[in-house]
């Protein structure tokens, strides 16, 4: 609080005269707007405190969103890769999928054809015993008519 503005005394009983030190009104509004540009100039604690809170605080939200919004966005991008990697793993699976039947496919056409051999091998091998059996046969029966 400022001081209280004094009178000037122009004399009293303890010897106080016209040239005292005592200050006048004016002189103490005079002190009190020099400190007050001082304390401008210096930064007055008191109300430089409360505006560097202000800013500390304003530039903590501020770096807290840019943070959240970094942070929202990184997340973003982790779902979006999340998702392409199973549309990518979905992808995949239909397509060993598909590899597989085609595969299986092939598999199966192949052990037909391989049946198919078999059975014609085996009527081969049926008609050449067929075939070795009439020949023995007809050969006997010209030993046995030429022989006989």
């Amino acid at each position: 609080m400022p001081p209280r503005a004094r009178k000037k005394r122009k004399g009293n009983e303890e010897g106080g005269g016209v040239g005292d030190d005592v200050a006048t009104f004016s002189d103490e509004v005079k002190v009190e707007n020099l400190v007050a540009v001082k304390q401008e100039q210096e930064g007055n604690p008191k109300e430089n405190s409360v505006e560097e809170i202000q800013q500390v605080e304003e530039s903590s939200m501020s770096m807290l969103l840019k943070e959240v919004r970094s942070m929202r966005e990184e997340m973003k991008e982790m779902k979006g890769l999340q998702e392409r990697a199973r549309e990518e793993t979905k992808a995949g699976k239909e397509e060993m999928l598909n590899r597989s039947e085609e595969t299986g496919a092939k598999m199966e056409s192949v052990f037909e054809e391989l049946i198919s051999i078999k059975d014609e091998l085996r009527e081969a091998r049926k008609e050449g015993i067929r075939g070795a059996e009439t020949t023995l046969q007809i050969s006997q029966q010209r030993r046995v008519e030429g022989g006989g």
